[in-house]
């Protein structure tokens, strides 16, 4: 802040401070001078329209832009999907569950559908080979069991619980909130480029910088109704 201000002229912060005692003085639409004022980031949309319709010497997949969109909006979804589980009362009723349960199913497909793509858009790649490994998150051991259906085991049941596991091979089902998506950011740092796809990498980081612009731009519209509400009642 300091070297901010070193940079600026007397004049110029003389003139700014003088606003600033008008704005808290008159209020209403003399408060614009805290707007922000910026030049507008390209959007998801944006940059999906442009990386289509001039597609990079390596690109080899007509379909691959949609393909990423697809699996961008498909974790986007997932958080939904698992926020509507976590918001699941104690007392859930049967439209409740059965409401979740359209969201998950829903969700389901268009998992099924993006895995079942990706063997074409990443030219057959075995991604789990090359894939960075995930921790799972434990979302049972911060939050109640009662959101996951699941009644609490005493010691004793724990106990007979983790024998069982040991003596059976038993692979748990994973909720389609959960499943991880196969998307070029998976892959190990380094190994997009080396298996011949830094394209689609680059087309990814792409399109979540264009992600990350709609979501500034829905978090600056909500700030600015909050304004107006405020001045409003000033």
């Amino acid at each position: 802040y300091m070297e901010l201000m070193r940079s600026i002229s007397e004049d110029q912060i003389r003139k700014w401070s003088d606003k600033e005692l008008q704005a808290l003085r008159l209020r209403g639409k003399h408060l614009d001078i805290y707007t922000t004022k910026s030049e507008k980031a390209p959007s998801m949309a944006d940059i999906q329209l442009s990386l289509m319709s001039t597609p990079s010497a390596e690109h080899g997949h007509s379909g691959s832009i949609s393909w990423l969109t697809a699996g961008i909006s498909i974790e986007d979804a997932q958080n939904l999907v698992r926020e509507a589980v976590c918001q699941l009362p104690t007392d859930a009723t049967a439209t409740q569950k059965a409401d979740v349960m359209a969201k998950q199913l829903a969700l389901q497909s268009k998992v099924q559908k993006h895995q079942d793509e990706a063997d074409s858009s990443m030219d057959g790649l075995d991604i789990l080979e090359h894939c960075t490994p995930l921790e799972p998150i434990d979302y049972i051991g911060f939050l109640p069991s009662h959101y996951y259906g699941i009644e609490p085991l005493d010691g004793e049941d724990q106990d007979q619980e983790d024998e069982y596991i040991e003596g059976e091979d038993i692979e748990g089902v994973v909720p389609p909130e959960d499943v991880c998506i196969w998307m070029p950011s998976k892959l190990k740092l380094g190994r997009g480029k080396a298996v011949g796809l830094g394209y689609l990498v680059e087309e990814e980081l792409q399109l979540c910088q264009g992600q990350a612009s709609d979501s500034l731009a829905r978090l600056r519209a909500a700030l600015g109704n909050l304004a107006i509400l405020y001045r409003q009642n000033l």
